[in-house]
């Protein structure tokens, strides 16, 4: 019996809508899709934005460049990107940038994706953002280079960090979610399955890192961010890839960058010093730690304005890290030198101590007694003088014949507020004091050759005239500013300012509260170059452009400005003696030649105090202004009066300097209403005194709070689109937020 086929033709066709969706093939799709945009948007951002930073600025033979009316528009356009909105803590180039990846993002969450029925595609776009936020989280990032040019930080792209991670956590809470929503609505089951367990253990892992990440939460407990951030994400990492075998692809590239970030740490960056801790002013007070380092401790030379991650070994905060301003210049052109005093003792068998003659030779001499605990030990044949720091007595220092003051370089200068747990542990265990002792080298000597003591008294009383020079040494010396050694973990120096402060002919650095020390950095590097140009000659190479300097700081107390007092003392000193240096020097030059001199350099300083204390406890500081008043001053006015206001707008003898009252120096103030007349005069563009020249240039430098920042950013952006400033002001802006 014959089998007869029939054909019943073709089969039935699905429509496409009513196929279910096919998440593992489709969502796959849309991952790199979102990761082609996001690499085409950074490369073109790095064509931009990076060769924009790199072109070098054309400069005019004289100094200055001729800008033109279309030059002055690109700059006033440009500018426009610095705007800040209040309450962001964005300008208005990074919410664009932010905006355009947000809108890849949720194009690829949304679209043609069914997200009430199956919510993979967040979940694998969750997946797929994972490189860009440790991409933008890492401090050895080469993008900062290629983006933002020479002397930018991490810490300037790592507003793409915060949001591409905001991004990341709403996608998976899109998809455990709707995911957990389903389950429960058909009645399945949840933690006791291993794929729904591992993702609910996941998710909960993101959403603690997230909690924890907001900015009360780190003010408060930075501590235990760190420790939960350390924790958390190993374990989010383990539980995702239980819970999907897609997420393989997306952990190995965020953990190859942050593994080459932590190499590059520990074998370029890192480096283990002893340095000092000096406890300032009151703690409950706010008061400040000042960390020096004398030998040159980093890796490559720092700039000033740069900042270290500092690690002090104290205490049980050993492991935490927090970045320091570095306050001054690298490379031996700092101006400031160590503020420390110094004995200059004799040695047992010297008994000739001409303190004059010494003092004609350029050594530092301190008159006050040296306490016998400090008294160093010496074989009987010695007979070389030495000076003895307080902080270190086994150290040796000889003084540079060439340095008036003798006093040691300073290497490396940071300084921090005691406002929080970190910072208030290190003034505690600097304001302890330090325990001196010897190393074990002077301990032996010590026990051969007997007591120091005797054989000083011996040798002054063997020699009776000198019985008034021994009174004039042993006057009651100063107390000591409390201070401690440290063995502290130095990692950097990062970034630094992106503007060259040197290159433009006036800069204004405004700083608020700690922030100084970023401005302190900045001015000892400008002032530094300027010294080496003076002392170069007339055939020397002359980098330095500036010709006007104004120095703003907002400072709560005038007890806080005797903090950096030393250091602003000397750099004023500098400027002074390298403006007489090269006087006397145009004057010859003008006798002999026809050669135009050089501009001096002028250097105003302006410290705001805002609230009412006591004016004596303000130092006298050569060329300063103190203003005592409820507020801090309009960044805009200030910068008017540096571009179109005279030098009398910036502490003439009317209003800074030293005054003499009733015999004594102290630094003059005047009132807040004084100083805003004339910042208003000079922001409506009073014509007094000279003004910006075409294509001069101006930088301003602003550190502090971020509403200081912003405003002072808001300022360049309103000068810049008035057309004032000359050749356009330029804007540069460190914030350290915890």
């Amino acid at each position: 019996m014959s089998q007869v086929l029939v054909d019943h033709g073709a089969p039935p066709i699905i429509p496409a809508s009513l196929l279910p969706y096919q998440s593992y093939e489709e969502d796959p799709k849309w991952q790199t899709r979102f990761t082609i945009m996001w690499v085409v948007g950074l490369g073109v951002c790095v064509g931009v934005w990076g060769v924009w930073g790199w072109v070098p600025r054309r400069r005019g033979r004289g100094g200055a460049a001729k800008v033109g009316r279309l030059g002055r528009t690109v700059v006033a356009v440009d500018s426009l990107r610095m705007w800040t909105p209040p309450g962001l803590g964005l300008n208005v180039g990074q919410i664009f940038i932010i905006l355009i990846y947000a809108l890849f993002a949720l194009l690829c969450i949304i679209l043609r994706a069914p997200l009430l029925e199956n919510p993979n595609r967040a979940g694998f776009l969750a997946l797929a953002q994972l490189p860009p936020v440790f991409l933008f989280a890492t401090k050895n990032n080469p993008l900062t280079l290629f983006l933002l040019g020479p002397g930018a930080d991490w810490s300037k792209l790592n507003y793409v960090h915060r949001w591409s991670a905001r991004l990341l956590l709403l996608a998976a809470l899109v998809h455990g979610s709707i995911w957990i929503n389903n389950h429960v609505v058909f009645d399945l089951p949840i933690l006791t399955q291993q794929k729904e367990g591992s993702g609910v253990a996941a998710l909960a892992a993101l959403c603690l890192i997230a909690l924890t990440s907001v900015a009360p939460v780190r003010r408060v407990w930075w501590s235990g961010f760190l420790v939960l951030h350390y924790l958390l994400f190993p374990a989010f990492f383990i539980t995702i890839c239980y819970h999907t075998i897609y997420a393989s692809p997306w952990i190995f590239p965020p953990l190859a960058f942050y593994a080459a970030d932590l190499l590059l740490r520990i074998l370029v960056r890192w480096r283990v010093v002893v340095g000092r801790l000096e406890a300032r002013g009151e703690r409950r007070e706010g008061g400040w730690v000042l960390v020096t380092q004398h030998p040159q401790p980093l890796a490559t030379p720092h700039h000033g304005g740069q900042h270290v991650a500092l690690r002090a070994l104290v205490g049980a905060r050993a492991w935490e890290s927090h970045p320091l301003s570095v306050c001054s210049a690298g490379g031996g052109r700092s101006v400031l030198r160590g503020t420390e005093r110094g004995w200059l003792l004799e040695a047992m068998r010297c008994r000739d101590l001409d303190v004059s003659a010494l003092r004609s030779a350029r050594v530092y001499v301190d008159e006050g007694p040296a306490p016998s605990s400090f008294l160093p030990r010496f074989s009987s044949s010695s007979s070389s003088l030495i000076v003895l720091s307080l902080t270190n007595p086994s150290s040796r220092f000889s003084p540079d014949p060439s340095d008036p003051t003798g006093m040691r370089p300073l290497g490396l200068l940071l300084v921090a507020r005691a406002c929080g747990d970190w910072t208030r542990a290190l003034w505690d265990y600097a304001a302890a004091g330090e325990d001196l002792d010897f190393d074990e080298e002077e301990e032996e000597r010590c026990e051969d050759c007997g007591d120091a003591d005797a054989d000083v008294e011996a040798a002054s009383s063997s020699k009776p005239d000198d019985t008034a020079q021994e009174k004039n040494i042993t006057k009651p010396a100063p107390t000591p500013t409390p201070s401690r050694h440290a063995h502290l973990i130095l990692e950097g120096p990062y970034g630094g300012p992106s503007l060259r402060a040197w290159e433009y002919e006036r800069v204004l650095l405004v700083a608020g509260g700690s922030g100084a020390g970023v401005a302190l950095g900045v001015l000892d590097e400008i002032v530094g170059r300027y010294v080496r140009d003076v002392n170069a000659g007339e055939g020397g190479r002359r980098e330095v452009r500036t010709r006007k300097i104004v120095w703003c700081w907002c400072v709560r107390s005038f007890g806080a400005i005797s903090h950096l007092a030393p250091y602003l003392q000397q750099i004023a000193a500098a400027v002074a003696a390298a403006n007489a240096s090269l006087s006397s020097s145009s004057s010859s030059q003008s006798a002999n030649s026809n050669s135009p001199p050089t501009s001096p350099l002028e250097l105003h300083i302006q410290i705001h105090v805002t609230c009412l204390c006591d004016p004596l406890a303000v130092p006298a500081i050569p060329n300063c202004v103190v203003v005592e008043g409820e507020g801090r001053p309009e960044v805009r006015g200030v910068l008017g009066a540096l571009i179109r206001g005279s030098s009398s707008s910036f502490g003439s003898a009317k209003y800074g300097g030293d005054a003499e009252e009733g015999g004594e120096k102290r630094s003059a103030s005047v009132s807040e209403e004084d100083m805003a007349t004339t910042g208003e005069k000079a922001a409506m563009g009073s014509k007094e005194g000279e003004g910006a020249g075409e294509g001069e240039t101006t930088a301003v430098f602003a550190a502090g709070p971020a509403s200081l920042v912003r405003e002072a950013g808001n300022a360049v952006v309103a000068e810049n689109l008035r057309g004032g400033g000359g050749g356009g002001v330029r804007f540069c802006a460190e914030v350290f937020t915890i």
